[in-house]
């Protein structure tokens, strides 16, 4: 899976993006839009049209967006999430771009006022701010896709040997 970045400059984690070494053999790719130069199924990302409280109270997000809002994301690419919300017609008022996995340990170190988050950084973060909108991110992959993994699976799944070890 090639996010926007695509392979970046080529170098693994920490010093570059990817995870394993490219290119390599593997069955499928799924890759972002703007992931140029890297052949396989193109996957359309957008926001949920709501957002989600700690209480599962959810609030559209067109509704959000009648007030500036401050956004923070510990992932990877914090700048696509406020692009995302920019888009979606979020003002924000200002946005903290953390380090991906990021470990809420104080709530004196968050802005005050409306937050809006990621949801993976939701599950840590409601312990400190309950009251933080965490807003979903939707997967779009194409039908094609899982055509292609099914017929691998099924291949693998009806061998008359059973299925290969692991």
């Amino acid at each position: 899976m090639f996010d926007a970045r695509g392979t970046g400059n080529g170098w693994l984690l920490p010093a570059g993006p990817l995870r394993e070494p490219w290119p390599r053999q593997v069955d499928l790719v799924l890759r972002h839009e703007a992931a140029q130069g890297i052949a396989g199924h193109v996957m359309q990302r957008s926001l949920a049209a709501q957002a989600v409280r700690a209480d599962g109270t959810r609030r559209a997000l067109a509704e959000l967006a009648a007030a500036p809002v401050h956004a923070l994301a510990g992932v990877a690419n914090p700048e696509a999430f406020f692009q995302m919300l920019r888009q979606a017609g979020l003002a924000l008022a200002g946005t903290q771009a953390l380090p991906d996995h990021h470990a809420f340990g104080d709530a004196s170190e968050l802005p005050s006022g409306t937050l809006v988050c990621t949801e993976k950084d939701a599950v840590k973060l409601w312990r400190l701010r309950p009251d933080a909108w965490a807003v979903p991110l939707q997967v779009a992959i194409p039908e094609a896709f899982w055509a292609e993994f099914d017929r691998l699976l099924a291949a693998r799944l009806s061998s008359p040997h059973g299925s290969p070890p692991a």
